[in-house]
Parts: structure tokens; sequence; C-alpha cells
């Protein structure tokens, strides 16, 4: 499911509306998004948060990686929160 709102403001509601697994799958969402699209952002957040990756992984790696770091490692939750919402800022209103 595609989310093409504000993900930040979607994201808070969903907290506040103390619905997880909306959050959640917002969250997967957006990062599958920039997986799809712009990969690079998600291999600099695992890299800042001192994940091993290496400069080209393919896609099946992020997904891996960034599953694994989102559960396991709070460097990366907050590195991929600003992601979030740089991504955010630079999309374009439909």
């Amino acid at each position: 499911m595609r989310y093409h709102a504000n993900i930040v403001e979607n994201i808070v509601n969903a907290v506040k509306a103390n619905d997880k697994t909306l959050a959640k799958e917002i969250v997967l969402d957006e990062i599958a998004t920039i997986i799809e699209e712009n990969p690079i952002h998600i291999t600099n957040a695992l890299k800042a948060s001192n994940v091993s990756i290496g400069n080209t992984p393919t896609k099946e790696e992020l997904i891996d990686k960034s599953a694994y770091a989102i559960v396991n490692n709070r460097n990366f939750q907050k590195n991929i929160a600003v992601v979030l919402a740089s991504q955010e800022q630079n999309r374009i209103p439909a």
C-alpha cells in the first residue's frame, strides 16, 4: 500500500491513535519506496549506523539489512527517521 500524503504527519497521527500496525506499515512502505527510488540514502543511513554494507548493495541486501537494523540498531532508527523526513521535504506535491 502506498501512502502519498505527508509521511511524517501520517506516522504521528497513527502513533497518536495508538495504531502501531498502521505506523509500521507507513514506515516500511516509505523505506521500500526509498530503496526503489534512491537506494543510496538507505545505504548511507546503514553506514552511518555502523552496519556493514558494500558501496553498491543489491536491493535485496538493502531490504535484509534495513529490516534487521530497524529492529536492532538504535542509530539506524534515528538515521532512517532523518532520511524519511528529508525525503518528505524533497517530494514534489501531486
